[in-house]
């Protein structure tokens, strides 16, 4: 907390005109909001993690047992691991795993897309990290009445092969009634247009359709399915988000986003933790509930891990 870009945070950080620039454009960025330290030392644990997927007792899974991360084939995310990530520290692997590297310098032929999805509950880096005294002050000014986290990122999008992520509105992942989902992603190494930093439709989150397309369990609970009709994006209106390591972006949980994939010979770390109101009433068909049956963690400021 050293770092002077703190200061503005812990006075209560949002002021007037970037809360008023939230609510029209359905996204924020705020520059500096973690320290250079604090990026580094999640990027080092999730080195920890990635190394330990490679090369052990993990790596030797047959590789029709491997979690594909994939927005395009929802049968591959019917897969009782991927449920069970929701209580999980679990690796995803890129698609184009099979051609390669590790991204450490080594030659298995084998790519994380990301780590998920609960490093917030299972990581005490990432915990620390998550529920930090800024965090939760910052969520307190985002109108939730009791902020809970159900979910957590870690996104790896390594150079010439981190995927594609399709248009999508987070709040059809993690539904409630009303909806009140938002994303924090904090940019752990500068991201551009050119190593696939995330695009947005400004002001979509205001142009919800009436039944939003939603991710949901299937009637047996032991897989996921896609209801509801799918949007048609244009993609001329869709503007980058650029922002440099250690920078906050604040996404709306119905403002269309999208990234793609990198095609650059730099990695585009990035973590993630997605926020509800636990006010609002959780849909027990959202694909976290088949194996998260405890409540969430708060973000009040009586939490903060420090």
């Amino acid at each position: 907390g050293g770092c002077p870009e703190f200061s503005v945070i812990k006075m209560g950080l949002l002021g007037e005109s970037q809360l008023a620039q939230y609510y029209r454009d359905g996204f924020l960025v705020i520059p500096g909001f973690s320290s250079r330290a604090a990026c580094e030392a999640l990027q080092g644990r999730a080195k920890e993690l990635m190394v330990s997927f490679l090369t052990g007792a993990d790596a030797g899974r047959g590789d029709g047992d491997e979690l594909v991360f994939t927005t395009k084939d929802q049968p591959r995310n019917a897969h009782t691991a991927f449920l069970q990530s929701s209580t999980e520290v679990q690796c995803f692997m890129e698609e184009a795993g099979d051609t390669a590297g590790d991204g450490m310098g080594g030659s298995r032929p084998r790519y994380i897309n990301k780590i998920g999805h609960a490093l917030h509950v299972k990581d005490p880096v990432f915990r620390s990290f998550s529920f930090s005294t800024d965090v939760c002050q910052l969520v307190e000014q985002l109108g939730l009445s009791s902020p809970v986290v159900p979910q957590s990122m870690y996104i790896v999008k390594g150079p010439r092969v981190g995927g594609e992520v399709r248009p999508h509105r987070d709040s059809t992942f993690l539904f409630t009634d009303p909806l009140s989902c938002v994303g924090l992603w904090w940019a752990l190494e500068d991201a551009r247009v050119d190593n696939a930093c995330l695009w947005a439709v400004p002001g979509s989150h205001l142009t919800n359709p009436s039944t939003i397309r939603r991710f949901v369990l299937t009637e047996e609970r032991d897989g996921t399915e896609m209801v509801g009709e799918d949007e048609h994006y244009d993609d001329a209106e869709f503007v980058p988000i650029e922002c440099d390591a250690g920078s906050l972006v604040i996404l709306h949980g119905s403002v269309i986003h999208r990234s793609s994939q990198n095609r650059s010979d730099r990695s585009r770390h990035a973590y993630s933790i997605h926020v509800v109101d636990g006010a609002a009433k959780w849909s027990t068909d959202n694909w976290i509930s088949a194996y998260w049956t405890d409540s969430f963690p708060s973000l009040r400021p009586s939490n903060a891990t420090e």
